[in-house]
């Protein structure tokens, strides 16, 4: 006689599965990786936010320029929205130019030679520029509506 064979679901196969000690230490690992890529994304946004908001750099960049021009001039002088620097030994004439929403200084050599234009400050909400006796006071509002004030004295020929 013939035997039937039925179907066998076989359960004694080898497990080859995760303990419950292995599936633990992965899944603790796995919550130290993701704390701690939450922690650099979160100084990464940070930093970046700084870096965006760089006017107070911007501003004392052009601050310092302005000054370092101002102080190793001879005469100072204002007409309309610039303001003329003459160099101590009258080899270059500097001029503070304000147009627009910028802030420009543009250099001449004493030859009338026309050497550029370097942009100083750029989307400006405004300007003024005051003039009280042989002072300067001039009046920068930035992108960030943050008023700044520069006072310069002018001076003549001496």
């Amino acid at each position: 006689m013939m035997r039937k064979q039925g179907i066998r679901l076989s359960l004694d196969r080898k497990n080859d599965g995760f303990t419950l000690i292995e599936l633990i230490v992965s899944l603790f690992l796995l919550t130290i990786l993701t704390v701690l890529l939450m922690l650099i994304l979160e100084t990464t946004v940070k930093t970046s936010k700084r870096f965006m908001n760089y006017t107070d750099y911007e501003y004392a960049l052009a601050h310092k320029k302005i000054f370092e021009i101002y102080n190793s001039s001879n005469v100072v002088d204002r007409f309309s929205n610039h303001i003329v620097m003459e160099s101590k030994d009258n080899k270059e004439e500097v001029l503070l130019i304000f147009r627009g929403d910028r802030v420009f200084l543009e250099k001449k050599k004493n030859t009338n030679s026309y050497v550029g234009n370097i942009l100083l400050l750029k989307k400006l909400k405004g300007y003024s520029i005051n003039q009280d006796g042989n002072l300067l006071k001039i009046s920068i509002i930035d992108r960030n509506n943050k008023k700044r004030i520069l006072h310069l004295k002018l001076k003549k020929n001496k």
